[in-house]
């Protein structure tokens, strides 16, 4: 389960967005040293980024965050035009002050949650996935947003996606940077969206 953060209750209908760029080949390096993945790197930093804006208001709950990742499970040499994708939680070991500590934690978890999704293993996506899309609306509206968390296994939503590796143009002129926006979900007040450009 996950602990109940001061972000997990019901939301309304404002919204605020930030936006921000870090060069890849900072991540990568710290990838390679450490022997992760770039989505390890990623999780880290809103691990670290989530500690610290918890811990300044006097927040942090003493168990780790958790945040739901999407997991693919397309096979090598699958080029099918569809979705092939499930969830898992992981933690973002926000009670680990080492930044080291901190990013083992999530590689040693993220690597299990993806070897059990991949055996076959059925996660709280394929559950949702069985019931009437209308009860699942139901429970999803129906679930008050501070229990949220620990019902779904997860404080928040973090994704990184691997965008376009070469610079793009659009009427000629060169897009300088990709900021995504996604959604929030009932009970999470947060989603951290990232993508990749270029450098």
């Amino acid at each position: 389960g996950a602990p109940r953060a001061s972000f997990n209750a019901d939301i309304g209908s404002d919204r605020g967005f930030v936006f921000g760029s870090l060069p890849l080949a900072d991540i990568l390096a710290i990838k390679n040293i450490l022997g992760v993945t770039v989505n390890d790197v990623v999780l880290a930093l809103v691990g670290g980024s989530l500690r610290d804006y918890l811990l300044a208001q006097g927040a942090l709950p003493e168990q780790s965050l958790r945040t739901s990742i999407a997991i693919s499970l397309r096979k090598a040499g699958d080029d099918d035009f569809s979705n092939k994708v499930t969830v898992a939680a992981v933690t973002l070991a926000t009670n680990t002050a080492d930044p080291a500590e901190r990013i083992r934690a999530i590689a040693q978890e993220s690597a299990a949650a993806k070897q059990e999704a991949r055996s076959g293993g059925k996660g709280v996506l394929e559950f949702m996935q069985m019931l009437p899309p209308l009860l699942v609306n139901v429970i999803a509206h129906m679930t008050p947003g501070d229990q949220v968390a620990s019902i779904m296994g997860a404080n928040l939503m973090v994704s990184s996606i691997r965008g376009s590796a070469k610079p793009m143009y659009m009427g000629g002129a060169r897009m300088r940077s990709v900021y995504p926006m996604s959604i929030i979900n009932p009970g999470s007040g947060i989603n951290v969206t990232c993508i990749s450009y270029a450098d």
